[in-house]
């Protein structure tokens, strides 16, 4: 992996780092916070998503859905890390800018022949190189700024977790369970780990959700099964968390979508957030089925391109349509 992804991924520090800080991310993915997450963060989301392929829907315009996927992970993790809200589905930041910056020159260079990159005179000089060094600065100062932010607030209150399941209810992102932990780690440390987070659980969700929206619109039957359960398990509600274990067979389409596309890794390196990433998932199709119809746009070349996931090459347009029916969002 290229240095300059170094700070971005847990799986290339050393053994026993990687294992300490797997220990303290972990508990904070516990039943309760991802109860909480589902609610607040993994069905807002998704409705906001809906919202607005409900506008594409109204003027029969091609949606790219891999660019729209793309938007509501960066949304979701963002806001249950840092409880910051990125709205890449409405809006541009310099951010989020920075963010397609730095996947995009990670994926460069993870296929460049030669690694000029690796010259630091010529990253000072050549425009590509200019621009993804200050998208990574950019990043790095948004999130130092958020973790300085917090840990001021959780320090004013003096807060320690109290319980195996600690929520904070105000903000119950994993930037404050984290902190309030008070595992000793560094600012550096600390920005690392959610830099990785926020990179793995954006663009890997992202590609899940393609490739299983892409294996649905192919296979009509399987599509039609999907939707059913929808309908039959939520009875026009929004997905709670005890939801997503009746959604099976919803669950077995994206599982075979990672069979055959592989975003995890496995063994030692396993994706921490791997279950938190297929909950998201489950959330976000099952409401996408819910309330809109999709389907291919026809005589597309879609092929696959391996970078920091394995995206599509020229994206993944289909025509939505709403259901014929009202929708029931969350309050």
């Amino acid at each position: 992996m290229c240095s300059y992804f170094h700070p971005l991924r847990i799986s290339i520090v050393d053994t026993y780092v990687r294992a300490a800080r797997r220990r303290a991310v972990v508990p904070s993915l516990h039943k309760r916070y991802l109860s909480i997450i589902v609610d607040r963060v993994f069905c807002k989301c998704a409705e906001r998503m809906v919202e607005k392929l409900k506008a594409s829907a109204s003027s029969d315009t091609p949606v790219n859905m891999e660019a729209v996927f793309s938007q509501l992970t960066l949304d979701v993790i963002g806001l249950s890390l840092f409880n910051y809200n990125f709205d890449s589905l409405n809006t541009d930041s310099p951010v989020i800018d920075a963010v397609y910056t730095s996947l995009k020159e990670a994926e460069a260079r993870s296929t460049d022949i030669l690694p000029y990159w690796k010259v630091k005179a010529l990253c000072k000089i050549i425009p590509r190189q200019i621009k993804a060094e200050n998208a990574v600065t950019v990043i790095r100062e948004t999130v130092e700024e958020l973790i300085a932010k917090c840990k001021k607030i959780v320090d004013a209150e003096g807060e320690m977790i109290d319980s195996d399941e600690y929520v904070n209810d105000a903000d119950p992102s994993i930037l404050r369970f984290l902190l309030a932990s008070r595992d000793e780690v560094s600012s550096v440390q600390l920005r690392d780990d959610l830099l990785s987070m926020l990179v793995a659980g954006h663009e890997t969700t992202g590609s899940v959700l393609t490739w299983t929206a892409y294996l649905l619109s192919k296979d009509p039957s399987s599509l039609l099964k999907a939707q059913e359960e929808v309908d039959r398990v939520l009875q026009g509600r929004p997905p709670s968390y005890e939801d997503t274990k009746e959604l099976k067979f919803l669950t077995r389409c994206i599982i075979e979508s990672l069979r055959l596309f592989i975003p995890f890794s496995g063994g030692p390196r396993k994706c921490v957030g791997d279950q938190f990433a297929l909950l998201e998932a489950i959330v976000a199709l099952a409401i996408l089925l819910q309330n809109m119809e999709f389907e291919l746009v026809p005589d597309q070349d879609i092929t696959m391109t391996t970078g920091a996931t394995i995206h599509t090459t020229n994206g993944l347009y289909m025509r939505v349509k709403q259901r014929a029916r009202d929708p029931v969002f969350a309050t």
